[in-house]
């Protein structure tokens, strides 16, 4: 098993985790004075939900 895949998939489970604490808590995100809105976290979570089953359902075989 190669281990490189399972940390990429810790990777990005970890990164969707924060997206959803960022919507739960209605988190403020300031970039360069400019207020990142709360959907594109939605879209963060999801994209990289999505790319963690990936790598999960691709090491399963």
């Amino acid at each position: 098993m190669k281990p490189l895949p399972l940390i990429i998939m810790l990777f990005l489970l970890a990164i969707a985790l924060m997206h959803l604490l960022r919507l739960g808590f209605q988190f403020e995100v300031m970039v360069a004075g400019e207020v990142i809105p709360l959907w594109l976290s939605l879209c963060g979570f999801v994209i990289a939900l999505v790319l963690a089953g990936l790598l999960w359902r691709d090491r399963r075989k």
